[in-house]
């Protein structure tokens, strides 16, 4: 027997998963039943089904959970920073359901607990609620790595999901309310702040921070334009080029725009890839000699590497 329309298109929004409640709608009691008995439906959760033969997609067991614990409860963790595709959690099938206030339920394996904040935005998928990228990463920072969050954290705010100023203000909000506020917020403490934008700038930051005087990061060179890393005295700066973002050819055309304005105000740029971070004492010799020529072209004193260059390398 075939589902009916509606239900499929319900069973594709929720990745392949229905709820008998849901069925019900279209199909009687019995039918229903029949339908689980010779294998035309499969259970995955109590009163949850998917389709034999359908694709089984990391989200379908937290999505069967939250079905199962209904009303109106909210999927959370790394399985919905998988949904948004950010790549450290790719692939991660570890998920918490958020159950509404006076919701109690037992008798069920997967983890679950109240919902600290119930009136808090959500995205839907057919009947399904998952929460926000920034609720998401709270909540998966109990058992991830600080390298995961972080890369998780550079991904969602060159997407503009997420910004530091509101992360730091849902930190605050669920303080001892939920699991991974307080470790999350020890992360953005050590991760340079609002002034270091990626991975890769936090490994060239501290090469540049040997130079006297130092490189400030994220500077507004012109009222359109910021560098990476900026020095004053030399009108020089730094661009840390990642692979995600500027191997694109629209990138590149943004990249050669932005060299043109900077040159026509008498800025200069350098490029630093991760290749080049691999030989950091390599890197500090050819920065050096670019200063040099570069303070002699106006006229003033070079910034001068002031560490040693082995303890420049080892820094990274």
């Amino acid at each position: 027997m075939r589902l009916p329309e509606e239900a499929i298109k319900l069973c594709e929004a929720q990745r392949g998963v229905l709820a008998r409640h849901q069925l019900r709608r279209w199909l009687p009691q019995h039918v229903i039943d029949d339908l689980l008995r010779n294998g035309h439906l499969e259970r995955l959760e109590h009163g949850v089904t998917r389709i034999p033969g359908s694709a089984p997609l990391p989200e379908q067991a937290a999505f069967a959970a939250a079905l199962r614990a209904r009303p109106l409860a909210t999927v959370t963790g790394p399985l919905v920073l998988h949904l948004f595709q950010v790549p450290s959690f790719i692939g991660s099938e570890a998920f918490e359901i958020l159950l509404r206030p006076h919701r109690r339920i037992c008798g069920v394996e997967f983890p679950c607990r109240r919902d600290p904040d119930p009136g808090r935005a959500v995205a839907v998928h057919g009947e399904v609620r998952t929460t926000g990228p920034l609720d998401a990463l709270i909540d998966a920072a109990g058992d991830a790595s600080e390298r995961d969050l972080r890369l998780a954290l550079d991904h969602l705010r060159h997407r503009n999901l997420v910004t530091l100023d509101r992360l730091r203000r849902r930190v605050e909000q669920l303080r001892g309310l939920t699991p991974g506020a307080e470790r999350l917020e020890e992360v953005l403490d050590r991760a340079g702040g609002a002034e270091i934008e990626s991975e890769g700038e936090r490994m060239l930051a501290p090469i540049l921070a040997g130079f006297e005087p130092r490189f400030e990061p994220q500077v507004w060179v012109t009222p359109r334009r910021r560098v990476d890393f900026y020095s004053r005295r030399c009108r020089y700066g730094y661009e840390y080029l990642g692979e995600v973002d500027h191997a694109y050819v629209a990138a590149r055309l943004e990249d050669d725009a932005r060299d043109t304005e900077l040159r026509e105000e008498g800025i200069r740029l350098g490029y630093v890839t991760k290749h080049d971070l691999r030989e950091p004492v390599a890197l500090v010799a050819t920065m050096a000699g670019t200063l040099t020529v570069r303070a002699h072209e106006l006229g003033v004193l070079p910034p001068v590497a002031v560490r040693p260059l082995a303890t420049t390398a080892s820094s990274t």
